[in-house]
């Protein structure tokens, strides 16, 4: 298992491994996590399931976030698409979120 405290992927600096640890600590989830808390084992591709949002702004609608990042569905099949990443498993998160990091903020 996957250490859940730090990213793991040891390919990404050692300050951008912290800086997503940053990121992770403020969604509050693992690298097996879904949206609202339910824990999926399989890690071969994005569950991809809409998770309903009880409370906040987005109340009514729903959310298929899910890993330490919180990828939504069409944001990690963008990910795994430009990256060549045909798994989820943590270094594949990581990775992911690194890029977004880098390219995106």
């Amino acid at each position: 298992m996957a250490r859940l405290d730090t990213a793991v992927n040891t390919d990404i600096p050692l300050a951008g491994r912290a800086f997503l640890d940053e990121i992770a600590a403020a969604e509050g989830a693992d690298y097996n996590t879904l949206f609202g808390g339910r824990r999926i084992e399989d890690l071969s591709k994005h569950p991809g399931i809409d998770v309903p949002i009880t409370r906040g702004p987005n109340k009514g609608k729903t959310s298929s976030a899910f890993g330490r990042y919180q990828f939504t569905e069409p944001t990690w099949n963008e990910q795994a698409k430009k990256l060549g990443l045909t798994h989820m498993g943590p270094k594949n998160q990581d990775l992911a979120a690194w890029d977004l990091a880098q390219t995106r903020y």
